[in-house]
């Protein structure tokens, strides 16, 4: 799944019937959501470097599922 926003990434993690997210705000250090203003600044400040790590994961994981898909043809 894919959340195009930091808005839609807060109302997610705000669902609580879905138990997982509590596990994932969890994961991610989160013991209580923020509100969504605060939620916005601090996603805000993740550094370019991290970003540009996630963005190369990304790409080694779908490199890595397009050739299981492949070997599995």
């Amino acid at each position: 799944m894919r959340l195009d926003s930091n808005r839609a990434l807060h109302g997610f993690l705000a669902m609580d019937y879905y138990p997982y997210n509590r596990k994932i705000m969890k994961a991610c250090g989160l013991t209580s959501l923020p509100d969504r203003r605060t939620f916005d600044r601090r996603l805000s400040t993740i550094s370019v470097d991290i970003k540009e790590r996630i963005a190369a994961m990304a790409v080694v994981f779908i490199k890595e599922k397009s050739l299981i898909l492949t070997l599995l043809q």
